[in-house]
């Protein structure tokens, strides 16, 4: 895999002998010796380089092929989210549904494109993480229809 120098260093770059797109780790750059002069705790960089590793795996998770590319939850979610323009996505209630909604879009693009997770979370357990997002909500819709009536009994 051959780098080019680059002014910003976490930048990802894109190459690859076999013209297949691989992202090119933050980790991997600092052997660059453009990078390894920008100087910092080396402890800083290695955290770097894991996140980077992280969100790697993660988005193949989350990410539907080519067609949307590596942000494709956050714009598949979004589009679900604005079809409710009335919904109070700020509050609890509706931070607790943008969350389950997020493991239900990694459900779904797991089941269609037939891949296996690599982050550890397959469909059973992103429907779990459906469930307990499902019943955090539960939880807050019933507390905030208790606080109303609590309020409209004084």
């Amino acid at each position: 895999m051959s780098l080019e120098p680059t002014e910003d260093v976490t930048a990802y770059h894109w190459s690859s002998v076999e013209k297949k797109k691989e992202a090119v780790l933050f980790s991997d750059l600092l052997e660059d010796t453009h990078v390894a002069e920008k100087g910092g705790h080396p402890r800083f960089h290695e955290i770097l380089g894991e996140l980077s590793q992280l969100h790697n795996r993660k988005n193949h998770d989350y990410a539907a092929g080519g067609k949307q590319g590596p942000l494709g939850n956050f714009e598949r979610t979004s589009t679900i989210m604005s079809l409710y323009p009335g919904m109070d996505w700020d509050s609890p209630f509706g931070v607790a549904m943008a969350y389950m909604l997020k493991q239900l879009d990694a459900a779904f693009i797991l089941r269609a494109q037939k891949r296996k997770s690599i982050t550890g979370e397959p469909i059973p357990a992103r429907l779990k993480d459906v469930a307990t997002y499902t019943v955090i909500g539960m939880v807050i819709a019933e507390e905030e229809e208790n606080l109303g009536k609590a309020h409209s009994d004084t």
